[in-house]
């Protein structure tokens, strides 16, 4: 496969952290003169920091989604969600429910598009003429970006990363077994849920699972955090976002392993009957990270040339 050469200089893009009422905030900037007019505001998955779409940093860039990307023309926002990284939350995380995370986000993308429009966002960032925005997101970040475009349709198109609304059922208990087909009780439940499912831990995080030392692996944990419980235990549920997905009209991109969790990926364009446009990209040989496969660099250029694709 031949993958698209960039013409801009790694060397020239610019890297600048932002804290907007409280969130945290990674861009990472194409030069002003290259700038092909696409914003990306993207948003990790569960346990994972916005560091996710940079992996690897200076270091080790072929692991950037953001640098890579960036170095093709677009800019791209990386946002921690409340309470994730240095994005500050409430004490009590079994008192944030999905749609104040959906609705803290939402205010977040505004003002970041009203700082690009104004050019005040920071002394070393120019105005910016944003002419297609794109929400990217990776497996719980997903079904938090389905439902803020639900609420108020802030991207011309969706890029979802690792995720199906088929849920992980075979891992519900008796209790969230009981109103799994009651999405008014599920979250009406769901501090109970989380509250037992990880042991009332305030902020919990994802137990280190037992891979084999490999550089993905490291790479990785530069981006674990903690987990938001209620919206983590809600992700699990069949269905958890499926009223949101069958509202989409914008054009989609779903990428998904060929060993993720979502189920058959070939299901998954049947989630969004309303877009005009799905497109489905499977990663060969890879679970549910994508960024780390060993044929990231072909994930990166299929998206990529799509968001370069969407008027």
């Amino acid at each position: 496969m031949d993958l698209p050469a960039s013409s801009i200089s790694p060397d020239t893009l610019q890297s600048i952290q932002l804290k907007i009422d409280g969130i945290s905030v990674s861009l990472m900037i194409p030069p002003q003169d290259q700038f092909n007019g696409r914003v990306l505001y993207c948003l990790p998955g569960g346990g994972m920091s916005a560091k996710y779409f940079d992996l690897g940093g200076e270091d080790k860039p072929s692991y950037s989604f953001a640098r890579y990307c960036a170095a093709r023309g677009s800019l791209v926002a990386a946002i921690d969600p409340v309470g994730v990284a240095d994005s500050e939350g409430p004490e009590d995380s079994y008192a944030l429910f999905p749609d104040q995370i959906v609705q803290q986000y939402l205010e977040t993308v505004k003002a970041l598009r009203a700082g690009f429009a104004a050019g005040d966002l920071h002394h070393d960032l120019a105005k910016i003429d944003a002419q297609v925005e794109i929400g990217v997101a990776h497996s719980m970040g997903a079904a938090l970006t389905l439902m803020a475009q639900a609420v108020e349709h802030p991207f011309d198109a969706l890029a979802l990363i690792g995720f199906g609304t088929k849920g992980l059922p075979q891992m519900l208990d008796e209790d969230e077994q009981a109103v799994a087909d009651d999405r008014e009780k599920i979250i009406e439940h769901l501090p109970q849920f989380a509250r037992k499912r990880f042991a009332n831990r305030q902020y919990p995080r994802i137990p280190d699972a037992h891979h084999e030392p490999s550089e993905a692996t490291e790479v990785l944990k530069e981006a674990a955090d903690v987990l938001l419980p209620l919206s983590a235990v809600l992700s699990m549920f069949p269905g958890n976002v499926a009223v949101e997905a069958a509202q989409v009209r914008c054009p989609v991109f779903l990428g998904v392993g060929d060993r993720d969790m979502t189920g058959p990926p070939h299901d998954l364009p049947n989630e969004y009957p309303l877009s005009r446009d799905v497109t489905l990209y499977v990663v060969e040989e890879c679970g549910h990270h994508g960024f780390v496969a060993d044929t990231r660099e072909e994930f990166f250029a299929r998206m990529s040339n799509w968001i370069n694709q969407i008027n």
